[in-house]
This record gives structure tokens, sequence and C-alpha cells, in this order.
């Protein structure tokens, strides 16, 4: 194993490659199409927060603060209660269902549209730092970070690069590296297939913009943050990149989608590889202050690239029980209803009248149902029916201010205590609740193009009414997403729709 002086400027080197790679790649995060960005824009005076660096820091200071001597998924998770509060995708989602009593594989797994997107997976550095060399280890600790809020290939994302990060502190050759990372992986996941595709591109085409454009149709993301399209953008600004680290994370930004993902990864693992090729020219523009979102609670929000680097080797030295169990446990993407701890009542029925005329609603369908969690689908009894009305109890214990979402594959019309709330276009976004470039609704701005967010309604305690019309399209099922959120903190209410079995 290297000396301590060699692993410690590794390690550095990997949180300043990760650093800077978030900074170049924030501006331009979830921008779909190709950009032409040669060097940081706007140029920064110093580091900016990314989400990507900051659950890392928590795991470092909490961990380090319990003295624990192994990575267990249990601390992570209370950390995550403790110190958390994004309201970003998987992230609320993993935070939602601890409320509902998950635990361990559960957690990232139960209700989640998100669980094969990119949260994990950007988080992974921290398990290869402290466990460099050690495959096995950095693998078991990655996997007991990503099961919070994630499943599937969520996971495998995650365990892929912390392997391919953990070997890049004895082996520096790319394709050695990508072989490690794989073999940790199951070699039939979508994440496998879109490193492989990518090697194979690149070995056939030599052009990153002409194997960004494949990879695109071959992978067919669902959404900005998907892991198999940014994966394979990471490991294609590696390929053509080849090794210089200006090219290399200009080349994963300039893929587009989850930018500040693939380029903080990307100079994350170029760090490890060799510290000495970050030049001055990206260094120096970013300093050593480390800066973190306001959504990191109870906890200071600046730390600094030498105190991580010092945090990091300190955890190493403290987790002397390193494998957190025997086997990795991988659980399903959609668990089974009979392992739900909820249950979602609502009613339903079919609408004579066409949605675009409803203004309020007063009647209530008579038949009711259960489903098992918030995303469900629901079976069509009349597939002939012009449109549907689904309609749902709201308790709200506490007046506050609120969102509701309907997510849907057509468009839908929803109203809350019979009042007209707001249209919602058909799977235009996804179903998270922090922004608007997740809800995109029939009205728009004064200049027609920007969205706007579902609207806060503050409601006062006690029982209200939620319901969703929509014109129906032939199918024998309906699949939706329900939810209600704190519109202030932009989290899930979680038993504001749900009841416990």
């Amino acid at each position: 194993m290297s000396s301590l002086s060699h692993l410690e400027e590794k390690i550095r080197a990997g949180w300043l490659g990760k650093v800077i790679g978030g900074t170049l790649g924030g501006p331009f995060e979830g921008y779909a199409g190709k950009l032409n960005v040669p060097f940081y824009d706007p140029i920064p005076s110093q580091a900016l927060p990314n989400d990507d660096l900051d659950l890392q820091v928590v795991w470092l200071r909490y961990l380090l603060s319990k003295k624990v001597t192994s990575v267990q998924p249990a601390d992570l998770a209370d950390a995550w209660q403790k110190h958390v509060g994004f309201p970003w995708c998987e992230y609320a989602v993993g935070l939602r269902n601890r409320h509902y009593g998950l635990s361990g594989v559960q957690l990232g797994a139960f209700d989640n549209w998100f669980a094969d997107c990119m949260g994990a997976a950007i988080r992974s550095e921290i398990w290869a730092f402290l466990a460099p060399s050690d495959t096995r280890r950095a693998a078991h600790y990655a996997w007991a970070d990503a099961i919070f809020d994630h499943a599937g290939d969520g996971v495998y994302a995650a365990m892929f690069f912390a392997v391919l990060e953990s070997s890049a502190f004895e082996d520096s050759d790319l394709n050695s590296l990508i072989e490690k990372g794989l073999a940790a992986i199951p070699a039939a996941s979508r994440t496998a297939f879109a490193v492989r595709r990518t090697q194979y591109l690149w070995s056939l085409i030599r052009n990153w913009e002409e194997v960004r454009e494949i990879l695109i149709v071959d992978l067919a993301p669902t959404h900005f943050t998907d892991t198999a399209i940014n994966i394979a953008f990471t490991i294609l600004g590696l390929l053509a990149g080849e090794r210089d680290f200006e090219r290399t994370l200009c080349i994963a930004n300039n893929c587009g989608w989850d930018t500040d993902c693939t380029a903080a990864t990307a100079g994350a693992i170029l760090g490890v590889m060799d510290p000495s090729c970050i030049p001055p020219k990206w260094s120096d523009p970013i300093g050593g202050k480390v800066l973190l979102n306001p959504q990191i609670l109870d906890m200071p929000l600046e730390t600094s690239l030498d105190e991580l680097t010092e945090q990091t080797l300190q955890l190493r030295a403290q987790l002397t029980h390193h494998i957190v169990g025997d086997t990795i446990v991988l659980p399903r993407m959609r668990p089974r209803p009979s392992e739900s701890p909820i249950q979602i009542p609502y009613r339903c029925g079919i609408q004579e009248q066409s949605i675009k005329s409803v203004t309020t609603l007063t009647d209530i369908p008579a038949e009711s149902f259960t489903a098992a969690g918030h995303w469900f689908r629901h079976s069509v009894s009349d597939p002939k029916a012009k449109a549907m009305h689904f309609s749902f109890n709201v308790k709200i214990d506490d007046e506050r201010p609120v969102r509701f979402m309907a997510f849907l594959s057509r468009p839908c019309r929803t109203f809350v205590d019979g009042k007209s709330y707001a249209d919602f276009e058909p799977r235009s976004w996804a179903p998270g609740w922090h922004g608007p470039s997740f809800h995109l609704f029939a009205e728009r701005a004064v200049d027609g193009t920007k969205p706007l967010r579902a609207p806060a309604l503050v409601l006062t305690p006690g029982e209200h009414r939620f319901d969703v019309l929509l014109e129906h399209d032939g199918t024998d099922a309906i699949e939706l997403v329900i939810g209600v959120a704190d519109a202030t903190s932009d989290l899930w209410l979680p038993f504001a729709l749900a009841i416990a079995k």
C-alpha cells in the first residue's frame, strides 16, 4: 500500500477534482442539450455548494462523532433524518419512507420513482477514500449508503463508482479500473450495459459528440438524473479526455444532463489516479474553502479541502470493522403490495363530461379502492370511459402551506376542496417537489415559456379533499403518483394521504 503522505495526496486531489467538476457543471445541471463550455461560466471566486459533496461531509462528521467502527445502514439513515433537509427526488422519498417505519433495503425500494437515479452514485467517493484499494469494503460501504434512497441501478451505480475509485489508488489504467467496477455489479444491469456500450462506441467512432447522440437513443433516459445516461457520459468524458483533466471535465459537462454530477465524478477519479493532473488554472479559482447548502441541518455550513482530507484519514483509522455483513442484499425495484407499510384509500369513478368544462366539484365517486403507496396503478373497468375521477382524503394536522401532486401519463385537472387547483401536463416533469424544472403546468408565465410550480395553499387542520380528473385514452390501467408536501420545506407530508397498516 502507498505511504500515508501519498495516500493523503490522492485523497485531497480526489476531493479537489470533485469540487472543481461540481462547480463547472453546477450552472448547467438539467440541460439536456449539447453544451460548448470550455471553462467555468461564470468564473467562480470559490466552490459552489453541491449536494454531491454535502452528503459526504455529513457522513464524515456524523460517523466520526458517533465513534462507529463500521458503516451501517441504520447509522446513515439516522444521519439523514437529523442532518439532511434536501427535498430533491429520491432524497425526499427516503426521508418520507423512514417516517413510514421502513428500514434497510426497503427504504430506497418502496414507492420510489427515482430509485435508479444518480443520488447515490454521486456520493461514492467517500467510500473509496475510506477503503483505498480494498474494493470489497468500498462496495459494501457504497451499498450501505445507497439503499437509503435507491434500488436496482441506483445502487449498482454507486457500487460501480466506489470500486472503480477505490481501485484508482493503486491502478492508473482506466480500462482496468472500469473492468474492476463492472465486476462488482450484475452484468445484466442497465448500469453495466451503459458502460459497455460507451466503451464499444468510443472504440469504433472516436468522436464524443457522435457517441453522445447514439447513447441518448440507446439508453432512452426518462429523467435528467437517470443513472445509465449519466454514468455513460462520465465514462465517455474519461475515455475521450485521455487523462487530460480539462478535456475530460469539459467533455463530461458538455454532454449535458446531470452535469454537476458527471463532471464532479470524472474530476474525482482523475484526481485519485494522478494528483498532479489538476492544473492551477482550474484549482486557483476554487481555493480551499468548501461551502455546504443550507439544507444541511444542525452542523457548520463551511469546511475546507484540508479538513475533509484530515477527517477522511481519521475516519478510515476509526473503521476497524471493515465489512458490514457477509452478503449484500439487493432489493426489488417495486416491492410487493403486501410489503407496504401504508395504504392510501381513494374513490374512483367515470366522469361523463369533458374535464375542460369542469370548474368546481361537488360529487364524490361511489366506488372505494386502496392503493399500496403513492405510486400505483388503477385498473379501468370500462375502457370506453371518456374521463376518470379520482378522489383522495387529505388529513392536515397543523395549519400550513401545502402543495399537491398528480403525476400521470396524460393531462389532468386537479381540485382541492372542490375548487380548481392546477392543470398538470403529462410527464413533461418528474414526481418531485422542489423546483419548476420538475413542475410544468398548463398555465405558463407571461413570457409563455417559464414553467410554474404547483401553487401553495394554506390549509387549516382537519379533513380536506384532493380530486383528479383526467381524460381516458382507452387503456386498461392508469399509472399515477399522488402526494402532498409542505410548501415551505418541499418535503413530503407522509401521512396526509396515507394511513399506517
